[in-house]
């Protein structure tokens, strides 16, 4: 009975979160052409992200806050309401031509994701510490139904615009909205138990087993202060940041080069696959070859996609190095949130994450407001550059840190 209800669980995280990245697939293709669009100018064009960013950012303490005090079922839902209302200001923006209106949509977007994007730690709540990785990885994998999805409703959704004699652009934001009412509703409704709830009877059970007198839990401080802790927020902050970056321009490069919206939507597609296609095998990786030997490779790819970005102007080539960032986001984000959940053991671990989470925006934050004005400076090289340098220091983490140094856990404790 116990694992029908964990599988329940899981699936309905699963199912809230490829709904949830669903919107975000089709809204990430047109943001930056619509900052470029309706502020006049290319500086402005990652603007809108790094509003997104910051107020992800700002609220991830308050929301971890927020999922500790009233759980994960309401703090989640919460986050996709918030999805829904900034889709809709979104549409206004396109309607009125504003590009302010576009800016509150970018932060209110920010503020869901602050919430929504510890559904994986909540899933990592559910199992035991052995299956955690491949928890986590089956989580960020619901990304993929949002990315192939994205290009198949994006056309369909910017037609029902067009049908309603209201601007193409219009049409993502609002189904985006009507997914965001999809996702809150499975979450609000179905998310019984609460994955805290749940937590925190397994915990009280195994310390009533093995430590019969409480023992005081560790401070963030001395969590935060751990090599191993630092390094798991190093290769989720990196590898957020490099991909922010060059994937935030690239749609704004592809129209520069003539590239239409189709061909645009294709390339964020891939993008999205390399994202989320293989996190459920990148889950399986982590366990069997460890935490900080995943990330190590994470970085090389982050490397590799950096270098080759700006080599190619080609639909075809730009898809490649779009879905290789994909994919080296995916390991350093999989490992080491992995690696950042072994070592939350404490009824404050939404809070902790919250942490994790405010430090992880902070730095994509700034590659995002940096992104327009290295692109006009000398286009895609210049981030390349910026990306390269971020995955030389991410890789002089590991080493610094040390590969010998992580012991993967065996024990399927909770």
């Amino acid at each position: 009975m116990k694992n029908f209800v964990k599988f329940r669980l899981l699936a309905l995280l699963f199912s809230g979160q490829a709904v949830y990245t669903l919107s975000f697939a089709m809204i990430f293709t047109v943001i930056s052409i619509l900052a470029e669009k309706l502020s006049g100018s290319v500086i402005h064009a990652g603007v809108p992200s790094t509003v997104l960013l910051l107020s992800r950012a700002l609220m991830a303490y308050p929301a971890g806050w927020f999922l500790d005090k009233n759980g994960r079922r309401l703090g989640l839902s919460f986050g996709y309401v918030l999805l829904g209302l900034g889709c809709l200001v979104g549409a206004w923006a396109v309607v009125a031509q504003s590009y302010p209106l576009l800016l509150v949509a970018a932060f209110l977007l920010g503020t869901s994701r602050a919430s929504g994007e510890q559904a994986r730690f909540a899933a990592g709540e559910i199992v035991s510490t052995i299956n955690r990785p491949r928890a986590i990885g089956m989580i960020v994998w619901a990304g993929t139904l949002g990315a192939m999805g994205g290009p198949l409703v994006f056309p369909w959704a910017e037609a029902l615009a067009v049908r309603w004699h209201l601007p193409a652009e219009s049409g993502p934001w609002a189904v985006g909205a009507v997914l965001a009412v999809v996702a809150t509703l499975l979450t609000l409704i179905g998310l019984f138990p609460d994955p805290q709830t749940f937590r925190q009877v397994e915990l009280s059970t195994n310390r009533k087993a093995t430590h019969p007198v409480a023992v005081d839990e560790p401070s963030l401080k001395q969590i935060f202060s751990l090599p191993s802790v630092q390094l798991a927020i190093l290769a989720m902050a990196i590898g957020q940041l490099v991909m922010s970056l060059l994937m935030g321009i690239t749609p704004v490069n592809m129209s520069h080069l003539h590239h239409d919206s189709p061909a645009i939507s294709n390339v964020m597609m891939w993008h999205q696959i390399g994202m989320f296609g293989f996190s459920w095998a990148t889950g399986w990786l982590v366990q069997k070859w460890g935490r900080v030997p995943t990330i190590f490779i994470g970085g090389i790819l982050l490397a590799l996609s950096a270098l080759t970005a700006p080599l190619w102007t080609a639909v075809l080539g730009i898809g490649a190095v779009m879905f290789l960032l994909g994919l080296g986001w995916s390991f350093c984000y999989v490992a080491g949130s992995a690696l950042l959940a072994d070592h939350l053991k404490s009824q404050r671990n939404g809070t902790m994450q919250g942490v994790a989470e405010m430090l992880v925006a902070f730095s994509a934050a700034g590659a995002s407001l940096v992104s327009g004005y290295a692109f006009r400076w000398n286009g895609m090289f210049a981030c390349a550059v910026i990306g390269l340098v971020f995955s030389l220091i991410l890789l002089g983490g590991v080493g610094i840190t040390g590969l010998r140094g992580e012991k993967p856990a065996t024990a399927p404790t909770a």
